[in-house]
């Protein structure tokens, strides 16, 4: 089996991955089959709390998003996500990993970058094939 398998991203340049048979070589949390979040606010893997990949899409289908990513949306980020190509995501300055773009999201710069040039700038590339 993969180290890892790319389940998801969202447009900050989050991953949700499953984990393979040994997180801990990889450096993340969490058991094996487990799903991770790589977080762009805070640069590390999280593991969440739901299970496996068939809890993770029933968790996305229950309406919890709203709380898992306040305080990471922005007055208008529902026309700014419908905009974007399937293959982009939202670059925001200051950084979603700093005090200063953590404090006003509303008064970031945002503007649609390549999905994967998100990947490489928060150090969370994934893995081949993913």
């Amino acid at each position: 089996p993969p180290p890892a398998l790319l389940a998801g991203f969202d447009i900050l340049g989050g991953q949700f991955a499953i984990n393979g048979p040994d997180p801990a070589a990889l450096g993340r949390p969490g058991s094996p089959g487990q799903m991770c979040y790589f977080a762009p606010d805070t640069l590390e893997w999280e593991a969440m709390e739901i299970g496996g990949h068939s809890a993770w899409f029933a968790w996305l289908l229950s309406g919890r998003l709203d709380d898992f990513y306040r305080g990471l949306r922005w007055t208008g980020w529902q026309s700014d996500s419908t905009a974007l190509g399937l293959d982009q995501g939202m670059s925001i300055y200051p950084f979603l990993s700093t005090k200063e773009g953590q404090e006003d999201i509303d008064s970031t710069s945002r503007r649609p970058t390549p999905i994967r040039e998100l990947f490489s700038f928060h150090g969370s590339a994934p893995l081949p094939g993913g």
